[in-house]
């Protein structure tokens, strides 16, 4: 079958990484010669309230052209984030592919929308008509999540964007896999003074965070990344002399990578992508299991004898420079896709 024609759906709402990578596949298989575009679909709550997408200035960059509707025609390929799997439900002709972003976060997705179904169903029945009672229960069955026995049902591309991914698809046995990247965008050369011993990922790992403070405020200085905007959070982070992400890494976080781009040393836990070194290239002495008193001791014996404050500590060369070629490796992962 020929493809004329691939549509991205790109969900409405807010900035995250994945939103990035999204308008990423666009812009760059836009810039091959190929016809693509994106179709923003609005997140919809179990009452049907549409909440608008509105382009966030962090995306101004990537110029990019936009449906108003899906094109369900066989000559057509349609590319959905692997956290809205449920609109393959509707789909009739078109091919289909998944963008596997986070292979956790389908997961949590899963469970959680198993825990809140038999509520919504409850509170819709208690409050609407029978007829608008059916309509969003019809809704809501392409809202679900489809299973991975579902997916693995039907005849579906599945695009990795780690290698965490790939190798969890590879176990389900799920077929037609590639890899597909996404790239930090350099936006930010300037070199600034580094004023800052350590920046915490507060998006995740909020007890540890909160913990690591407490224990060692007096002897570092140390912020968080809260309430930025991208530009802001880029000057922290060239600001810095370390990076500690207490989190789980549900694909090849944005974050600790913009921090090495920015010229940061990263210490993170190792969890989910962090566990290989294709998705996060440093030292394993550099990656952490869990957050207890032993490794507590560990990560301040870290920051102390290996000198923090020293610019020599310990070399992400090899990881910035894989972290620099991404750009390219998406382009020939696109070219392949195509």
């Amino acid at each position: 079958m020929k493809i004329n024609k691939i549509q991205i759906l790109i969900p409405g709402g807010g900035f995250y990484g994945g939103l990035e990578s999204l308008h990423q596949f666009v812009y760059m298989a836009n810039s091959l010669g190929v016809k693509i575009t994106c179709v923003y679909i609005p997140t919809q709550s179990i009452i049907g309230k549409n909440i608008s997408f509105k382009k966030n200035i962090n995306l101004k960059n990537y110029k990019i052209k936009i449906d108003r509707k899906i094109d369900d025609t066989k000559n057509v390929c349609l590319v959905v984030p692997e956290t809205f799997t449920g609109y393959i439900r509707a789909i009739r002709k078109a091919k289909i592919s998944i963008w596997w972003l986070s292979v956790d976060n389908y997961i949590d997705k899963i469970k959680s929308e198993n825990q809140q179904n038999l509520r919504n169903y409850l509170v819709l029945l208690a409050n609407f008509s029978r007829k608008f009672f059916f309509s969003i229960i019809n809704l809501n069955h392409y809202n679900k999540s489809l299973s991975l026995k579902e997916i693995k049902n039907k005849k579906i591309i599945h695009l990795c964007q780690s290698y965490y991914s790939y190798e969890f698809l590879k176990k389900k046995k799920l077929k037609n896999l590639l890899m597909l990247k996404d790239f930090i965008q350099s936006r930010n050369r300037k070199k600034f003074k580094k004023k800052i011993d350590i920046i915490l990922n507060s998006n995740k790992g909020q007890k540890y965070n909160d913990l690591f403070t407490k224990e060692y405020n007096e002897i570092f200085k140390i912020e968080k990344l809260k309430n930025m905007s991208l530009k802001q959070t880029q000057k922290k982070l060239n600001q810095s002399r370390f990076f500690i992400d207490f989190g789980h890494h549900p694909g090849r976080d944005r974050i600790p990578r913009e921090a090495v781009s920015q010229g940061s040393k990263i210490l993170i836990k190792k969890e989910g992508a962090a566990k290989n070194k294709f998705d996060v290239n440093i030292d394993d002495n550099y990656k952490f299991t869990e957050y207890d008193l032993d490794n507590e001791m560990k990560i301040l014996e870290f920051l102390t004898i290996n000198k923090i404050l020293d610019n020599n500590w310990y070399n992400v060369k090899a990881y910035s420079k894989k972290i620099n070629n991404d750009k390219m490796e998406m382009k020939k992962q696109i070219k392949q896709f195509i």
